[in-house]
């Protein structure tokens, strides 16, 4: 499904957010910097550490929404459909999301919801929806690599960094060239 306005979300068919029957009750959680696990090691006999290698965590990205329907009957469809969405799983799925207008895919895993039923009869509810990005990177769905195809591509590449269309290096010595870089292709710095 296509995302239409910013911060929605979209998971197994269900869109959250603005324009639809998961509206945010607060501001979606878990879009800023992910944690580091980190390698550093003290110097035994000297001041400071040792630099060692720096790696990201998962992040869980967290969506409190309120479920609304016409009626009780409504609501409690919606907020079923929306427990079905968010129903752990075991498969790795894509979160599609939109920020700044720009369409973005996490990878991981469901968590489930916690929903609050109290006002159900009054045609509304609030659930608290929680993924697991395994991945914690975020990936632009707007690279396509071929027609009709889309790529996934970290969406923090570096600037000097040009994602290459032919599929097969033209200068192996340029400094910032990458090969196999995200599904065989490779990456040459822009001139």
């Amino acid at each position: 499904m296509t995302l239409t306005a910013d911060y929605q979300a979209e998971l197994r068919g269900v869109v959250l957010g603005p324009s639809s029957d998961y509206p945010h009750a607060a501001a979606p959680q878990g879009f800023g910097t992910p944690s580091y696990r980190t390698g550093d090691q003290p110097r035994p006999l000297d001041h400071g550490e040792f630099a060692g290698l720096d790696l990201m965590n998962g992040r869980t990205v967290v969506f409190d929404v309120w479920v609304v329907g016409d009626d009780d009957t409504e609501a409690a469809a919606n907020l079923n459909a929306l427990k079905a969405a968010f129903a752990p799983s075991s498969a790795t799925l894509e979160l599609s999301v939109r920020l700044a207008g720009t369409d973005y895919a996490l990878l991981g895993r469901p968590r489930g919801v916690v929903a609050n039923i109290e006002y159900v009869r009054d045609g509304v509810a609030r659930a608290r929806c929680e993924f697991k990005a395994l991945d914690p990177r975020l990936y632009s769905l707007e690279v396509t690599d071929s027609p009709g195809r889309r790529a996934r591509v970290p969406a923090h590449v570096p600037d000097d960094v040009r994602w290459c269309r032919h599929g097969r290096c033209r200068d192996r010595r340029e400094r910032r060239h990458v090969h196999g870089a995200m599904g065989g292709g490779h990456q040459r710095p822009r001139r």
